[in-house]
């Protein structure tokens, strides 16, 4: 804070003021918006969706199904991408 304070020419305390009055509007646009918990969710849902694909393509490899396996790895590849 003091190194930040010295390249601005304020205190300390006005660089901590600063942030704090900075979180409390960020958490106030995070509870009106709730994008982190929308994030949160659609993270756990391509969790799933890449789960259990990889779990058809194991059933679709023991039933020999190749078109199966290949749009359930289709699947998991763009859940996958989407999780990145």
């Amino acid at each position: 804070m003091a190194e930040i304070g010295e390249l601005h020419s304020v205190t300390p305390q006005a660089v901590a003021d600063l942030l704090k009055r900075a979180n409390k509007l960020l958490e106030g646009y995070e509870s009106h918006i709730g994008l982190v918990k929308k994030l949160s969710q659609q993270n756990e849902s391509l969790r799933v969706i890449h789960q259990q694909t990889a779990a058809l393509k194991r059933m679709a490899q023991e039933k020999s199904s190749d078109a199966l396996s290949d749009i359930a790895e289709q699947i998991r590849a763009q859940a996958l991408e989407m999780m990145l």
